[in-house]
């Protein structure tokens, strides 16, 4: 790699702007590493020639800062995109802001004059530490809001956490000076400590149980997916619980694992053609559900959706989107398989296959058949054979109420 001037760095990237080869490409012939030529291009769309290589330091204001972390945050454009839209020279500082944001719930690192933003620590009781873990612990170990909350540092709430975990309510001691702090508590301001403690750890566990089972709820009637997003059965129990329940987002996507810009992200986002056209085929397979009373399967909702919408679609395709939604046809209860069964009684075998006679009325065969009508009402039906002439002689009938 090596030093380029500033004529050089304008004219590789106007190469690129131009066409007259990849990034890839004119990187090798430069000398230069890729991601410094795209940090050129980036900076080189923002402020063009006159202003691109100029030092001079650009200030920004506090309200800039936060709205383009906030707008990064909930997924409305990449450090790339956003940087070029707020006229941000590289995107290094855009980094630096969200990383002073996940320090400190402020973007500012220093005033219009440089001076420092962030919460100061300062001396607490031991009353005060107990509340502030046991509210940090209630919200999803939010140090951020805690620290805001209660005008302390970052630092300091982190390691007040950290100290309970190991320790229990002992490790919220101040040690250092005078040791007589927790010999001074009595036995009631103990036990109510460590009952408020306790109550915030019950509270964030139940926000994991409350988790887990809406995550196993949509993993059991889930079925096929529709939509191709990643992890969306996660972004959905988390929107449900904060929706249910209050719990917040930033504690929910710490125990589930998922950063919080990507279910903003994902909330706002723009649904694709394949999901409106999802949308037109479940309404048209509702109105066919209805209007057929459910006997329709996907073979036949093939059938019906071409003729009366005029829409051409895989059947493999309206069997996953069926399965989707929950739709099944209606299906003819099977009649139990006979099971063959030794007779109680055996009739005689009087004709011995010998199906004729020299007279008439000499040989009668007869059997029963049992018709169903009506509302559930039978009838059979015993019909006499002469063997003489082969001819019905006689019938006799015989109905039953419904059973």
């Amino acid at each position: 790699m090596r030093e380029l001037t500033w004529a050089d760095r304008i004219r590789a990237v106007k190469e690129y702007l131009e066409g007259e080869g990849s990034q890839e490409e004119i990187a090798k012939r430069y000398e230069v590493d890729r991601a410094s030529l795209r940090e050129w291009i980036a900076r080189y769309q923002v402020s063009g020639d006159s202003l691109m290589w100029e030092q001079k330091r650009t200030r920004y204001t506090e309200a800039l800062r936060s709205r383009v972390v906030k707008e990064y945050l909930e997924g409305k454009g990449s450090q790339r995109e956003l940087c070029k839209k707020y006229g941000i020279s590289t995107r290094r500082i855009l980094q630096g802001w969200l990383m002073c944001y996940n320090v400190q719930e402020g973007t500012q690192k220093g005033g219009d004059k440089g001076e420092n933003r962030m919460n100061k620590g300062r001396k607490t009781s031991l009353e005060e530490r107990i509340e502030i873990v046991s509210y940090c612990i209630r919200n999803g170990k939010n140090y951020m809001k805690a620290a805001e909350k209660y005008k302390v540092s970052y630092s300091q709430v982190y390691q007040w956490v950290k100290k309970y975990e190991e320790y229990g309510a002992n490790g919220l001691l101040d040690r250092r000076g005078r040791r007589k702090q927790f010999c001074e508590m009595s036995e009631l301001e103990k036990l109510q400590a460590e009952v408020r403690l306790k109550e915030a750890e019950v509270k964030r566990l139940e926000m994991e149980n409350d988790l887990l089972k809406k995550l196993s709820a949509l993993e059991k009637g889930g079925g096929c997916r529709l939509s191709r997003v990643r992890q969306e059965k996660q972004y959905l129990a988390i929107q449900a619980l904060n929706r249910e329940k209050g719990y917040p987002i930033a504690a929910l996507c710490r125990i589930i694992g998922l950063n919080r810009s990507s279910y903003y992200k994902w909330i706002n986002r723009d649904p694709g053609a394949q999901q409106e056209a999802d949308k037109q085929l479940i309404h048209c397979l509702q109105v066919l559900h209805e209007e057929s009373r459910g006997i329709y399967g996907y073979r036949r909702m093939q059938i019906n959706l071409q003729r009366r919408f005029n829409i051409l679609c895989n059947k493999k395709r309206i069997r996953r989107v069926m399965a989707a939604i929950g739709m099944k046809s209606v299906i003819r209860k099977k009649r139990p398989r006979h099971v063959r069964s030794t007779p109680e009684v055996t009739a005689e075998n009087i004709l011995n296959r010998q199906f004729y006679a020299n007279k008439t009325n000499e040989k009668w065969l007869t059997d029963v058949t049992e018709l169903k009508y009506g509302n559930g009402e039978k009838m059979y039906l015993s019909a006499i054979l002469d063997l003489k002439d082969k001819k019905v002689h006689l019938q006799n009938k015989k109905t039953k109420g419904p059973t």
